[in-house]
């Protein structure tokens, strides 16, 4: 499996102390040099690049067409994206990519218009509440935390995960 991933499910995951959600679902994913530049301009939290340049599990890998990013920006110039998630496409284009996990709607629709097999942050989230890799109360604490944090996340759409993150008999709730 090759996972490719923009900025933000890395920084909004660490901001939380959940980065590792990532290494628990896909085991290893790819980043563009654009998005690990980002990581490293991240001034808020300085702490963010080291962390990721220490997880093994992430890997930097530039691309090889150097004009595919601009080619990008050219194509979706009305979605004004941004290098990293343009550079995120085009790697995941590229390397042929089992998921892409973007978070960013306009990000979003310009991957799937180039027929990427997209994915995002509370995708992720799911996923490892349906793989049994995180129990549902985990799920839940992710999601609380993301919701309180400075992830994009109304009120409906998270009570629409809480609804799908189901609590299997003797998991309880905490308050």
């Amino acid at each position: 499996m090759i996972v490719v991933s923009n900025t933000t499910p890395l920084s909004e995951l660490f901001k939380i102390g959940e980065l590792d959600l990532l290494r628990i679902v896909y085991g290893h994913i790819l980043i563009p040099q654009a998005v690990w530049d980002e990581l490293r301009q991240a001034r808020e939290f300085p702490d963010l690049a080291s962390t990721v340049e220490q997880a093994e599990w992430v890997e930097v890998r530039a691309g090889q067409n150097p004009t595919a990013v601009h080619a990008l920006q050219q194509r979706y110039a009305k979605l004004k994206l941004g290098v990293g998630e343009c550079a995120a496409i085009a790697l995941a284009s590229e390397v042929n990519a089992t998921r892409v996990i973007l978070d960013d709607r306009k990000a979003r629709e310009a991957a799937k218009a180039e027929g990427l097999p997209l994915i995002g942050t509370l995708g992720v989230l799911l996923l490892a509440h349906r793989q049994q890799l995180i129990t549902a109360e985990k799920a839940r604490e992710i999601l609380d935390k993301l919701y309180r944090g400075s992830f994009h996340l109304g009120e409906a759409l998270n009570q629409s995960m809480l609804d799908q993150i189901t609590l299997p008999e003797g998991e309880h709730k905490s308050t």
